[in-house]
């Protein structure tokens, strides 16, 4: 009866040791990092539906009043408007839903985004959401770790 004691507590105390040494010996935790995510940010591109030339509006409404090319009018002596679609591949920034109407930007090419800006008609754009969340900062080389 007292050698089943001792053997019962010469397991419970080898268990116990080989408990304790896997508990060491486990794969560390991953470090969390202590900045707090970056939040997505999206914004919506557009392009023209059609290849057709389509005028960019003062306000969301219908009749359109177009936006005057000062510009072009100086230069060419004739009354002129800004139109989209006069570069392939033009891309818009969507900045404002309103009505069926949509306030766009021209982004692409960069020298038509001072001057290019107005309204159209939402049902003559095709649009799609990017992620322009700008890459997170590496982590500092040396910092503390936890």
């Amino acid at each position: 009866m007292k050698t089943t004691r001792l053997f019962i507590l010469a397991a419970i105390a080898c268990f116990a040791l080989i408990g304790g040494a896997l508990y060491l010996l486990r794969p560390a935790a991953p470090e969390q990092d202590a900045r707090p995510e970056t939040p997505r940010v999206y914004e919506t591109h557009c392009n023209l539906a059609q290849n057709a030339p389509e005028p960019l509006c003062e306000a969301p409404a219908a009749p359109c009043r177009k936006i005057r090319n000062q510009k072009t009018t100086e230069i060419d002596l004739d009354e002129s408007f800004m139109t989209l679609n006069l570069v392939p591949e033009e891309n818009l920034l969507l900045l404002e839903r309103r009505d069926g109407w949509g306030r766009v930007r021209v982004i692409d090419p960069d020298w038509l985004s001072d001057s290019h800006q107005g309204w159209v008609p939402l049902d003559r754009l095709t649009c799609r959401q990017v992620d322009v969340t700008p890459p997170a900062a590496p982590a500092q080389a040396g910092a503390p770790r936890k």
